[in-house]
């Protein structure tokens, strides 16, 4: 019998091709060719998978966002405990993790620079998780609202606020890792979001 290939394999495959390539050569010097050689594959094999460049864009971009929000999301989602506490471990989460991804950013950061004008796909793509990720935040702070009584809790600026403090981690994390990482080990991150969200005071570090 032939060989069944996982195509989720070969299409992450291609996609950490592709972050490679666009980071040494930008977007617009990259070509299917150099992509399809990094991962060891045809070119036609390649079309398979993207039926263009910025197909291949879009798709890389897309996993490069899933990798940073899904675990995270989803640790927040199951985690046990008030929402003060499940924030705070959620933010501590956060800074374990933004080093690697600030890695992968900074690969991609190349392209984020050629392709960030607002009609581009790829800033509507990343226009589109921000709102998405926002919207389930929110909706998992309006539950904890109802079930925990947080009265006059002002739930989605809590929410834009931690969102623009973990962009801007991201960006002293691929900036100045030194100082993220004194950053990181100060605790302040994880009491900040906690202090966000109504309750007592030591109910974030119980």
């Amino acid at each position: 019998m032939p060989r069944v290939v996982d195509r989720e394999v070969r299409r992450s495959a291609l996609i950490q091709a592709a972050l490679f390539v666009f980071a040494e050569n930008g977007y617009h010097g990259a070509t299917m060719q150099q992509v399809a050689d990094r991962a060891g594959m045809s070119k036609g094999g390649l079309y398979e998978y993207f039926s263009s460049k910025d197909d291949l864009l879009l798709g890389t971009a897309e996993a490069v966002i899933n990798e940073m929000s899904e675990e995270s999301m989803q640790l927040l989602r199951s985690s046990e405990g008030p929402l003060r506490q499940r924030v705070a471990r959620h933010a501590e989460y956060i800074l374990e993790n933004i080093e690697g991804w600030a890695e992968v950013s900074q690969s991609m950061r190349q392209v984020w620079a050629e392709l960030g004008n607002a009609e581009s796909p790829l800033t509507k793509l990343l226009g589109a998780h921000y709102r998405r990720s926002v919207d389930q935040l929110e909706t998992l702070f309006d539950e904890a609202v109802v079930s925990e009584g947080l009265d006059n809790f002002p739930t989605r600026a809590a929410v834009l606020t931690i969102m623009a403090v973990i962009d801007g981690l991201l960006i002293q994390a691929v900036i100045a890792p030194e100082e993220f990482r004194l950053y990181s080990q100060s605790g302040m991150f994880p009491r900040m979001c906690a202090a966000l969200i109504p309750g007592p005071i030591d109910e974030a570090a119980s």
